[in-house]
């Protein structure tokens, strides 16, 4: 039986069946974020179970041909969105520590210093030195929690900007609703999106659990992306060219999108993103260093759908494989990436088709890669009405296992080959 049909024959429709739950996802992101409990185990691995829940309903609902909403759910899917972001400023996220490194990077820009080549560490050190700075214990604590807090900043110098802005987790969320607001009531206003791509978006899985609940920056580059997609269906060239830049320069795996680009839009998003990038260089040149943490990011930070995390515990285990011999592997990896993408090009040509393609070949087979990098392909996927892709968030979701299980390694086992089969599902679709 097709997974459509086996959920078609529960007693609920498919909108009340999606109302259900993105609620009972909320209790669960609520009751992890207020309950302090020394059973949080259990609080995780209930709010990890709801998400899945959710991204199942959420991918049936928009795997439908025919999508109603009684005007009661319509405004109860509305609210429970609005109500899950205004929430989600008090959260500390699920197995994530980014919003420290956004804050302390922040932190270390205001207090006059160079983020890339000051760490969170050595900002942590100066706070010791310095008691008299304000909120000094505070921001020793987020220094403390920071991811590889020994690596000096990553993100670019805009980005830092704006966290050195924002200065706390509320006002972090606050400023991405805001953000989000703006974009997509513009999008409204000028007929560039329907109320239905709103709406999903409002209530998408992947931008409630990684822009909000766990904070990430990513928003923004789906936003960009948003944007660009839109510019490009009314044929503006500039200003399609300007957002896709912009969605690179914040984070450079949106250059896989590049493909489905007309060459009028290709040159003003190379030209825009080179000034972005040149601008970056002239206002802190440290970011580029060799010895910079940027430089060194693809060998540190990792998580795949399980193909090259679980063949790099495997040659581990079993050869002993060298530091040399695992860079070696991700090398391979990002070659596999490359002939994916010219394989997929030469499939769809510049088809709307292979933007998702594309997102497909990052999961499998970029070394680095984390669920909410793919916030800048929910623009895309939306796109698409009355497909089972919409299950490939389904396979990202399996993420957080990783971390629920007592030995990450059999948790691969378990993961791997179930996100294969949400793969297989989701892209086996006719449309696709």
């Amino acid at each position: 039986m097709q997974l459509n049909k086996l959920i078609q024959a529960g007693p609920l429709s498919a909108s009340q069946f999606l109302l259900l739950s993105i609620v009972l996802y909320t209790v669960g992101a609520g009751l992890h974020t207020f309950v302090k409990s020394y059973e949080v185990f259990y609080l995780e691995w209930f709010l990890f179970l709801s998400y899945f829940l959710f991204t199942i309903s959420y991918a049936y609902f928009l795997s439908l041909k025919k999508t109603e909403f009684s005007r009661l759910i319509l405004l109860s899917l509305i609210a429970v969105g609005l109500f899950f972001r205004l929430m989600s400023c008090f959260s500390n996220g699920l197995f994530e520590d980014d919003f420290y490194r956004y804050y302390v990077e922040g932190e270390t820009l205001q207090s006059g210093m160079n983020p890339y080549l000051v760490s969170p560490y050595d900002y942590g050190v100066y706070l010791d030195e310095n008691p008299d700075i304000p909120d000094r214990i505070l921001v020793k604590s987020w220094a403390a929690n920071a991811g590889f807090a020994w690596m000096s900043g990553i993100y670019p110098p805009i980005v830092i900007q704006i966290f050195s802005y924002v200065g706390s987790p509320f006002s972090l969320n606050l400023f991405a609703l805001g953000l989000e607001l703006l974009v997509l009531l513009f999008l409204l206003a000028r007929n560039l999106i329907d109320r239905n791509f709103a709406l999903f978006w409002w209530i998408h899985p992947l931008v409630l659990q990684e822009a909000y609940y766990n904070r990430h920056y990513d928003l923004w580059i789906g936003l960009s992306i948003l944007l660009f997609l839109c510019f490009q269906e009314r044929g503006r060239i500039f200003l399609a060219g300007i957002f896709q830049g912009l969605a690179i320069h914040l984070k450079g795996y949106a250059l896989i999108f590049l493909p489905f680009c007309s060459p009028y839009i290709l040159l003003t998003t190379l030209g825009s993103w080179v000034c972005m990038e040149w601008g970056s260089y002239l206002w802190f040149p440290q970011r580029f260093d060799t010895d910079a943490s940027l430089s060194t990011f693809a060998n540190v930070w990792e998580f795949n759908n399980g193909l090259f995390t679980g063949l790099r515990i495997l040659i581990q285990d079993t050869i002993e494989a060298t530091p040399e011999q695992v860079l070696q592997l991700r090398y391979l990896f990002v070659l596999l990436l490359a002939l994916w993408i010219i394989g997929v090009f030469l499939r769809f040509g510049r088809s709307p088709k292979i933007i998702l393609w594309a997102t497909l070949g990052f999961f499998l087979f970029t070394p680095v890669n984390n669920p909410w990098y793919l916030l800048m392909a929910v623009p895309a996927f939306l796109k698409f009405k009355a497909s089972r892709v919409h299950y490939f968030f389904c396979a990202s979701s399996l993420y957080y296992l990783i971390y629920l299980a007592h030995d990450p390694y059999y948790a691969l086992v378990f993961t791997t080959p179930l996100s294969l089969l949400f793969l297989w599902y989701s892209f086996s679709d006719d449309q696709i």
